[in-house]
């Protein structure tokens, strides 16, 4: 493989080699607006080789699947598979059959393919009834020891992984009551360390990415509302307009992470924002119109927002390096990330710990606890509050949608490897 970027298009899906990674990474549509992204063996490297698993790939996945199994009719059987009842739970039937004890996953499609990729070819046909205490664990460290090998896979990943087969196995302990235990003890989930170097947004950064009309419109007001309001993205990339009551201020959320309903007062920066972006920008003014939307309808990919952020950030000529080095002992800014930025620029400029939770949602004063550090170097070195954001917006901020372009194409970060309009991190060699 050259050093040369090289893309593989075809309808439905699309390949980049990436450089940081020495791996191609593949993207497909599953359905109209849900894209997935799969990384392609190490070992595949040339263009040829890439485009040939590819197609296998996606024509694997388009296959007719196979028919449903018996357990989705509904029932319980003691001596259903492991297969059948994580059927079960991704499909959310058993959320219908147990309502008070077992909730809908908004997640349930990543689940179903984990337990799709990694799990059911190794134990999917073994009944409930043989995961007993102690051959239940041995089945599953089978599934983790086949698993891809670190520098592939994440500890994250696989912990992923070993937490579905522990709800299913939970599952079937109550409501189900198949087993009498659960066979897996602590401690069998991996450890994830968490003790990475990141960085956050700085306010000045963020106002010249919203001033970058070359990015587009419902990405610039989507990373500008998270760092001004703390929300996960996963919360608030399909928030619907109704859920914004702009004529008080408020936000409501009736779903959330921690399954607990959200309300707070909106920035009024940001409630003038939304309104201006509803009144001139929004294709449909129904109350359960998508406020993220793109022009075609679709939400944001929750698959490529890190790497568009980035993307974004370069294009507006934010040049910092630690926004996008990625090595051992760092990772490349994240779209998550900007819920940290919100926190430490409103504690350094003043607001409570209580302020920050009411948006945040956070349960502890320990996890703001966290931002303190960050908070106080920032009040510190003088880096300021962000811009309201219907201010920081020019298309806002104008009394019409006509406004002057920010000159935001040339002049990228010359340290930086990666072309701007592809996925790419810039990447420090780790010590050997």
């Amino acid at each position: 493989m050259t050093g040369d970027r090289t893309t593989l298009h075809s309808p439905g899906w699309t390949a980049w080699f990436s450089e940081p990674k020495a791996q191609w990474i593949l993207k497909y549509r599953v359905r109209k607006g849900i894209w997935r992204m799969h990384r392609v063996p190490h070992e595949i490297q040339s263009d040829q080789d890439a485009a040939r698993y590819c197609r296998t790939f996606i024509k694997a996945k388009r296959e007719k699947p196979a028919p449903a199994s018996a357990a989705l009719n509904g029932t319980i059987s003691a001596d259903m598979t492991f297969k059948q009842l994580g059927e079960l739970w991704t499909s959310a039937k058993l959320a219908k059959m147990f309502p008070r004890y077992i909730r809908q996953k908004k997640s349930a499609d990543d689940d179903e393919s984990r337990l799709r990729l990694y799990v059911y070819d190794h134990i999917g046909d073994i009944t409930i009834r043989e995961f007993a205490p102690p051959k239940g664990l041995e089945l599953a460290e089978k599934v983790m020891a086949a698993l891809p090998p670190p520098d592939e896979f994440s500890n994250a990943s696989a912990r992923h992984v070993a937490q579905t087969v522990h709800r299913v196995l939970g599952l079937a302990v109550y409501p189900l009551r198949i087993l009498e235990v659960h066979p897996l003890p602590r401690g069998f989930m991996p450890k994830v360390e968490n003790d990475k170097a990141k960085t956050y947004v700085y306010p000045d950064e963020d106002a010249k990415l919203m001033r970058c009309a070359k990015v587009p419109l419902v990405e610039r007001m989507f990373f500008g509302f998270l760092a001004r309001e703390g929300s996960r993205v996963g919360e608030v990339r399909g928030v619907q307009l109704y859920e914004f009551d702009l004529d008080h201020g408020w936000g409501h959320l009736d779903e959330t992470k921690n399954g607990k309903p959200k309300d707070w007062p909106l920035q009024p920066g940001t409630v003038e924002a939304l309104k201006r972006f509803r009144d001139r920008f929004m294709k449909s003014k129904s109350p359960h119109a998508l406020v993220f939307a793109k022009d075609d309808g679709s939400l944001l990919d929750p698959y490529m927002l890190a790497e568009s952020l980035r993307t974004d950030l370069k294009l507006a000529k934010v040049n910092r390096p630690q926004l996008y080095l990625r090595n051992k002992n760092r990772l490349a800014l994240r779209a998550h990330d900007l819920r940290a930025s919100f926190v430490r620029v409103a504690l350094a400029n003043g607001k409570t710990e209580s302020w920050v939770a009411d948006r945040t949602g956070h349960m502890s004063s320990q996890m703001i606890m966290r931002y303190k550090r960050w908070a106080r170097g920032h009040a510190e070195q003088n880096l300021g509050e962000w811009v309201p954001l219907y201010e920081a917006i020019p298309e806002l901020s104008s009394g019409t949608k006509e406004h002057d372009e920010e000159d935001c194409t040339d002049d990228m970060n010359d340290s930086d490897p990666d072309d701007a309009g592809q996925p790419g991190d810039l990447v420090q060699p780790e010590a050997s």
